[in-house]
């Protein structure tokens, strides 16, 4: 795929496959990279190809308040998921749509001119699946949104699912995740990739589909980083319990914003975001470190080892020293 940027104060932005050092945090390994970085900021976008799909890992950092405009000209379904921060995009069939973390959409275009309106010095993160209409025909009759969207590629005309943006589930999260961080190489490594992105079209079909259209919760640019500024305090400090008066004085929201702006961007209230949290920090701690079980559990928040293996269980289907074992 051939992609264009350009930023509105620093015009075009040249785009090399050579990764600088300061970026190489970012990288993942078996990814074709397109890499620009220079006073209009950083960007590092990260391709992994599949048949009849690819997957972008892109990664956005500037020095200033800047909107960039983004372009190529392949006719393709798009899944774009947003992992960090809130991406406000403008495209002039589709119109304008602010999508906020965990937020996804499902949209055909011709070709694609999408602007993106991004913060000053925010690390932006986003990943996208890029489809071939081939690839949804078998799915046509299952989901009537990639029956619209694929008639209407036949007459090369842009569609968005209606009711989106949609939110992303745990479910759909912890694919991205397997898929970003996985270790597989040659032939296993792509058998890999098919498998996981078959399986995260699904859930997000699914999930659209059974998309509920509930009042939308009106939030302001300041009230959503506040949301994140929660979020990342229940993330950094999973062994503490903080009632959600605590949590909204601290951000400066009331408590009855603060529970609806929350399942309205991630989907679900709080204290599931915060269970998820835990349970997947315990299971990497599990999976990755020899730390006694005893020792997880406190670190995530629990005090009674009882009460952690029940939740954990429950979680995942195994107790904690057998998921350890496994």
């Amino acid at each position: 795929m051939t992609l264009n940027l350009i930023s509105e104060h620093a015009g075009e932005i040249p785009l090399s496959p050579i990764t600088p050092t300061m970026l190489w945090e970012y990288k993942l390994p078996d990814t074709a990279c397109l890499v620009a970085a220079g006073h209009y900021g950083n960007f590092l976008l990260q391709e992994m190809a599949g048949t009849g799909y690819s997957i972008w890992y892109n990664t956005y950092q500037l020095p200033k308040r800047d909107t960039i405009i983004i372009s190529d000209d392949q006719a393709l379904v798009r899944i774009p998921i947003i992992l960090k921060n809130s991406f406000f995009l403008q495209q002039k069939e589709l119109g304008d749509w602010p999508m906020h973390e965990r937020a996804y959409h499902i949209y055909y275009t011709p070709s694609l001119q999408t602007r993106m309106r991004l913060q000053k010095e925010k690390l932006y993160s986003s990943f996208e699946l890029c489809l071939q209409p081939d690839y949804l025909a078998p799915l046509a009759f299952h989901y009537p949104v990639i029956a619209l969207l694929l008639e209407n590629a036949q007459k090369a005309e842009s569609t968005m699912a209606t009711g989106g943006p949609f939110v992303a589930t745990p479910a759909m999260m912890s694919i991205v995740r397997n898929i970003l961080n996985n270790t597989y190489t040659g032939p296993l490594r792509q058998l890999y990739l098919d498998t996981r992105v078959g399986e995260l079209v699904i859930l997000a079909l699914h999930q659209a589909a059974n998309h509920a259209n509930g009042s939308p919760v009106k939030l302001t640019e300041d009230e959503v980083e506040s949301i994140y500024e929660t979020k990342a305090l229940l993330v950094k400090q999973l062994d503490k319990s903080l009632s959600i008066e605590q949590l909204s004085k601290k951000r400066g929201l009331t408590a009855h914003k603060l529970k609806k702006g929350f399942q309205r961007i991630y989907g679900v209230g709080v204290f599931d975001f915060l269970l998820e949290a835990r349970m997947e920090r315990a299971g990497a701690l599990l999976h990755e470190t020899h730390i006694p079980v005893e020792h997880v559990a406190r670190l995530t928040g629990y005090k009674n080892i009882a009460n952690f293996s029940v939740v954990f269980k429950k979680y995942y289907g195994y107790p904690p020293r057998w998921f350890r074992g496994k």
